[in-house]
């Protein structure tokens, strides 16, 4: 029963860590397309939130409020990646789409004209 007291915080850690195992493919999907500055930036973002909310949390409510400092903001940043990766694919799956019909409707026209 020693250690009963540290569950809760053990579980959102569990939470938070999931959520960003899910989405771990998407900042090197957005590496790949070039949105590297952004993957830097809301990574740095993250870190600043998780120290200072680690001082305020942590003292008030102790291991749980440490869990929660640094799951809020991993959850946010993995959420935002995944939202953004999932933006960038639609728009590029859009770009192909339109770029394949333009092909097929210049190919329709040459078969047509000769």
């Amino acid at each position: 029963m020693r250690f009963v007291d540290g569950y809760p915080a053990l579980c959102i850690i569990a939470i938070a860590t999931s959520v960003s195992t899910m989405a771990s493919i998407s900042p090197s999907y957005l590496n790949y397309v070039k949105k590297n500055t952004f993957v830097v930036i809301a990574t740095g973002l993250t870190v600043a939130a998780h120290v200072g909310l680690c001082f305020p949390l942590g003292s008030h409510f102790g291991a749980t409020g440490a869990a929660l400092s640094y799951a809020i903001p991993v959850v946010i940043l993995y959420v935002t990646f995944l939202l953004t990766a999932n933006r960038q694919l639609k728009q590029l799956s859009t770009s192909l789409t339109m770029a394949t019909t333009a092909s097929l409707t210049d190919e329709d026209r040459d078969e047509h004209s000769v």
